[in-house]
């Protein structure tokens, strides 16, 4: 399965768990606060791509990818399964109360639940458990958003 690491209008193939690696080091020293790992399962063939083309659509067919904001060593992590279906990993251990403020790579605020947040090396281990089995890791708790 091919991987896109994406972060700061950045993208780069991700072919080992070496350049992974490489991505998170950034990640947890807080060079980069955004970041994206995508499942890319190829591009649209025939009329299909034709009229994606035509439309100024994107052609690439992806599936499941994670994405995680970062900052003062805690990391807020969604996973998107090929549907869409958004999990947003739960920390039952963390204050339920108040919100978190992350940086985006557009330069936004993002606030995030409390509750929602996870120390950086659990989110590392989870986006490592993602690249590695190509699914959201069992042993986190997952909050489902439609």
């Amino acid at each position: 399965m091919q991987y896109v690491a994406k972060s700061g209008g950045s993208e780069e193939p991700v072919d080992s768990l070496a350049e992974l690696d490489s991505w998170l080091e950034r990640l947890t020293s807080g060079a980069i606060g955004e970041f994206w790992l995508v499942q890319r399962k190829g591009t649209m063939q025939g009329i299909e791509r034709w009229v994606y083309r035509l439309l100024g659509l994107a052609t690439d067919v992806t599936g499941s990818a994670v994405h995680i904001l970062s900052d003062q060593g805690k990391a807020a992590i969604v996973f998107l399964d090929q549907d869409y279906n958004e999990y947003r990993v739960r920390n039952h251990e963390a204050a339920t109360e108040g919100t978190v403020l992350f940086n985006t790579d557009e330069g936004d605020a993002e606030g995030v639940a409390a509750g929602e947040c996870v120390p950086i090396g659990q989110a590392v281990e989870a986006v490592r458990y993602f690249f590695k089995r190509g699914r959201r890791p069992s042993w986190l708790q997952y909050r489902k958003v439609s």
